[in-house]
């Protein structure tokens, strides 16, 4: 009992102990790069051609899929703490016309993995809601456009997030993190074809991910 106490008492005093988390997500991925092709000899029968435009235009990116992860949570001041974490997930490559309204999702799914660095905060103590801010870094093998080698992406991230304390060593974790990207587009093996190829320049990418947490440790008094 009093271990347990201790560590509950911890818990309050450190907003963001030392913790690892184990979560699980489903994420979506903006689109990355247009190709741009056919300018001024469009072909009639292809839906990504435009005569007005005089010119046809692929957007491509990743469909959205679930995925699993790992964070480490360390305490930097009473009230704030920095989080590392990484994870995994296997997209397909979704390819769309200039209007949307035809899509498809190519059975051939990318291994996208990300890391990613934040400092956690809250603006009260007592409440249970944390906010962040930091970086990450994503990479993708394959690209996200056929015939593109691996690729790696950096970006800004940001998260909101709510912690429900099950017991002294022991709670779970709702949170959202956002990415901003910088798309890349190199790496496209298909000859003549890399100029017609344009990363965005930016794109928006986001988790919605549960997780338990799980206390790494706590101070006997």
């Amino acid at each position: 009992m009093r271990d347990s106490r201790a560590a509950f008492l911890l818990l309050l005093a450190v907003l963001f102990p030392s913790t690892f988390t184990l979560f699980v997500f489903g994420g979506f991925q903006a689109h990355r790069i247009t190709r741009i092709y056919n300018v001024h000899t469009i072909d009639p029968t292809d839906a990504r051609c435009d005569s007005i435009a005089d010119d046809c235009r692929s957007i491509h990116g990743l469909a959205g899929a679930p995925g699993i992860g790992l964070r480490a949570q360390f305490p930097v001041t009473a009230r704030s703490g920095i989080r590392v974490g990484v994870s995994a997930t296997h997209p397909g490559r979704r390819l769309t016309t200039r209007d949307g309204s035809q899509v498809l999702v190519a059975p051939e799914n990318v291994t996208l993995l990300r890391v990613d660095g934040l400092i956690l905060f809250r603006l009260k103590p007592q409440v249970p809601v944390y906010f962040g801010l930091g970086a990450t870094l994503a990479s993708y093998s394959p690209g996200t456009v056929h015939d593109q080698g691996p690729v790696t992406e950096v970006g800004g991230a940001f998260a909101v997030g709510i912690d429900h304390q099950m017991s002294p060593t022991i709670g779970t974790r709702v949170e959202f993190t956002g990415f901003v990207m910088k798309p890349n587009a190199s790496g496209i093996q298909s000859p003549g074809i890399q100029s017609e190829y344009i990363a965005h320049s930016t794109a928006f990418d986001g988790q919605l991910s549960f997780g338990f947490n799980f206390l790494l440790s706590n101070k006997k008094k």
